[in-house]
């Protein structure tokens, strides 16, 4: 598993970062989603062999909002 911080911009109500969530957890190869709106990013824990950080962005673009560029996270 990968863990990867996504920035996000568009972003401006609960229900956007629910819809953002929903999305990303419905990708076959993620695993748990935290959307933090005040943020603007989500943390994503995936499966690279499964599924790309590109695609991710991609999904989000699609929905309306900008994904940035993302970056990895330090297993905890």
């Amino acid at each position: 598993m990968q863990t990867i911080s996504m920035p996000l911009e568009g972003m401006v109500c609960v229900s956007c970062a629910a819809r953002v969530k929903r999305t990303l957890k419905g990708m076959d190869g993620v695993q748990d989603v935290e959307v933090n709106l005040e943020r603007r990013e989500a943390l994503v824990r995936f499966s690279p062999d499964k599924v790309t950080p590109d695609r991710m962005e991609s999904a989000i673009n699609a929905l309306g909002y900008k994904a940035g560029k993302s970056r990895a996270v330090e297993s905890q």
